[in-house]
Order: C-alpha cells, then sequence, then structure tokens
C-alpha cells in the first residue's frame, strides 16, 4: 500500500538541537514526507488563561491548502490544555515541544525521537479513521491510559512520553483495534519494523546497560585490559626480538 503524503511545516521558533533535516531524511514504507520545509511566524499572542495557544488560535497560522494528504505542525508554545498534540479542523495536526523537549533531554532521546514517534501515530491514525484526522476536541477514543511504550499510550503525565520515544512498539490490545478498523496487517507489521529504529544514540544505551549490568561490566573491562596488556607484550616481544636478530654493523 502507497505511504501517506504529509506535509511537515514549523511554527515559531524551534529549540536549536532539533534537527529537521534528520526527519526528513527518515525513510518509510508507512508515510513520506513532502513538500519543501515551511515556516510560519505566530504572529499574535496567545489566548488561553494559562499562556497556551487554543486550537482556533493555532488554525489562524497554519495554511488551509498543502501538498499532502495531511498537515503536521511542530512549534514549542504550549497547547490547549498542555497537551503536546492536536489534532485541528481540515485535516491538520499541531504537536509542540514545549516542555516535552526538556523531558526528551532528561531521558538522553534525542528531539528527532519524539517527532517520529508522533508522525507514526498520526499516520495510523489517519488511515484507522478511513484517511482522515478526527478533531481532539471530537473525543473520539484510540489511546489507553496505561503506559506501555506503545504509539497508542494516553501520556497523561508528559514525562511518561519517552517511554514511547525510546523503541516504541504498537501493543497487542491496539494492533487488534487496528486490524479491526481495517488498517491492513502489513501496514502494521511494516511499521512496528520501522519503530525498532527509533533508539537512544548507542552512547546512552551503553551507559544503561553497565548501569543494569554493572558486574558483568566490570568483569568485561578487567578481561579486555587483561587482554590488551597480553597483546601489548607479546607485540613488544616480537618487535624486540626482530631487531635483536639484526646484525650490528661494523
Amino acid at each position: 500500500m502507497a505511504p501517506i503524503k504529509i506535509s511537515l511545516v514549523t511554527v515559531g521558533h524551534m529549540p536549536p538541537d532539533l534537527s529537521l533535516a534528520s526527519v526528513r531524511a527518515w525513510r518509510s514504507s508507512a508515510f513520506e514526507l513532502v513538500g519543501a520545509p515551511e515556516t510560519y511566524a505566530i504572529s499574535q499572542d496567545s489566548d488561553g488563561p494559562g499562556w497556551e495557544y487554543s486550537d482556533a488560535a493555532i488554525e489562524e497560522l497554519l495554511p488551509m491548502e498543502f501538498e499532502g494528504e495531511f498537515l503536521f505542525a511542530i512549534t514549542n508554545v504550549p497547547l490547549t490544555d498542555n497537551y503536546y498534540g492536536r489534532r485541528l479542523s481540515g485535516n491538520r495536526a499541531v504537536v509542540t515541544l514545549h516542555e516535552v523537549a526538556d523531558i526528551m533531554r532528561a531521558a538522553n532521546i534525542p528531539l528527532e525521537n519524539a517527532i517520529l514517534r508522533l508522525l507514526y501515530s498520526a499516520t495510523l491514525v489517519y488511515r484507522r479513521f478511513k484517511k482522515a484526522l478526527p478533531a481532539t476536541a471530537v473525543n473520539i477514543p484510540f489511546t489507553h491510559d496505561e503506559t506501555r511504550g506503545c504509539l497508542f499510550d494516553m501520556t497523561g503525565f508528559k514525562a511518561d512520553l519517552a517511554v514511547s520515544c525510546d523503541r516504541p512498539v504498537i501493543c497487542a490490545d491496539c494492533v487488534s483495534q487496528l486490524q479491526n478498523q481495517q488498517v491492513p496487517f502489513e501496514v502494521v507489521d511494516a511499521v512496528q519494523k520501522e519503530l525498532r529504529r527509533i533508539k537512544k544514540p548507542l552512547y546512552y544505551r551503553m551507559i544503561e546497560w553497565v548501569q543494569r549490568h554493572p558486574v558483568t561490566a566490570l568483569v568485561l573491562s578487567a578481561g579486555t585490559a587483561l587482554t590488551l596488556g597480553i597483546i601489548g607484550s607479546l607485540v613488544a616481544s616480537y618487535i624486540y626480538a626482530a631487531l635483536s636478530a639484526v646484525p650490528a654493523k661494523p
């Protein structure tokens, strides 16, 4: 089945450690980012009591026409009810890095992981609702309150988002629901495999492994040091023997 075409845009200032080039370079059989990069200015102040931007305010900042099948906007300002993502009218969605960026940094997770995780969940929502993004205000349930590291974790506590931004999955219950809503098995299976690539950098994975297996790490470290010492000694002996065999000049 052909990938869903998505128009990716940004609204306002982006964090300096967000690499949208990495996001655009991501290859997926489920979605394809189309169109040139576009940035829209935040030309008005927030309209919510907690300095947040309402759905209506964000909608005014976004275009109604776009190349993709739906529009995926990234911003860095608070949204209604302190959500990290809102689905708007006209097959448009917005996600914010407000607070999310700090959560990702604290967990040593690249900000790009959060964007990719949300792109995958938006793509599957679009498919399961017959190529439409139902507005968040409509309140159609398709998430679960329990945090499972799944694309459809409700994450009522924003900090829980970190769990599904490092090797996220689609849990068994959600797989069943997707199939019941006529999302092809091949699409779900392909997404499951691709999600394994959304993970922390190797350096932080190694640190976590050492923290979980300190004794094994110590034994491996000692064994490596001993092995390198033996190899170094053998090499030195070989070089000394080779030099000793060279006849001295008269």
